[in-house]
């Protein structure tokens, strides 16, 4: 009896333990893999009864929460070793070689122009583009999060689209008292011009 009880409380122990690193990168891979395969399939686009919802990928930059469609991300993978190269934008840390693709890497605290401390990021975000061959640096490994059309307010709602670029803005979220800013990096980068500084 006593042997049951042990197990189960190590049982609960265990169910209850926060995920690794490598369990939550391997999570949302296999996510943006299924909703991936959900999107080729036709899939998941026919919801007419139930309130929308949008899967969504979170991470920090500086103390400022910002999330993207995991639609853009193809994976997330621990940062590479990045090349500087010159005449290019400062928020670009250079190049580095994922999978064998040569990627932009992206410091988005820079090119939002928020105070942070300069670190290495330990992450990237690789985003799934044709044309944009980028990924954005992160310090963690970023977390997933279903957000329904009612918790969303637009952007457009509380600031002037003019200002700030908020056209790149889909949405703010609140979460657990934090404010989550869901943008369309795609978007912001097909508008840069990485050729100069």
């Amino acid at each position: 009896m006593s042997n049951e009880i042990a197990t189960q409380s190590e049982s609960q122990v265990s169910a209850k333990r926060a995920l690794s690193d490598d369990e939550r990168l391997k999570l949302i891979n296999d996510t943006a893999q299924a909703v991936k395969e959900m999107n080729d399939d036709g899939q998941g686009r026919d919801i007419t009864e139930h309130e929308e919802t949008y899967m969504l990928v979170a991470f920090s930059v500086g103390d400022e929460e910002y999330a993207v469609s995991i639609d853009q991300i193809k994976e997330v993978v621990p940062c590479p070793t990045i090349a500087p190269v010159p005449q290019v934008p400062d928020f670009v840390k250079g190049v580095a070689n994922v999978r064998g693709n040569v990627l932009a890497i992206i410091d988005l605290a820079l090119r939002f122009g928020l105070k942070h401390e300069r670190t290495e990021g330990k992450f990237v975000l690789v985003m799934k583009s044709e044309d944009l061959k980028f990924a954005i640096s992160v310090q963690a490994v970023p977390n997933t999060m279903m957000v329904k059309e009612s918790e969303i307010t637009q952007a457009t709602n509380i600031i002037n689209q003019s200002t700030l670029g908020l056209n790149y803005v889909k949405g703010i979220i609140r979460r657990n008292q934090k404010i989550v800013v869901w943008i369309d990096m795609l978007d912001i980068m097909k508008n840069e011009d990485l050729g100069e500084k």
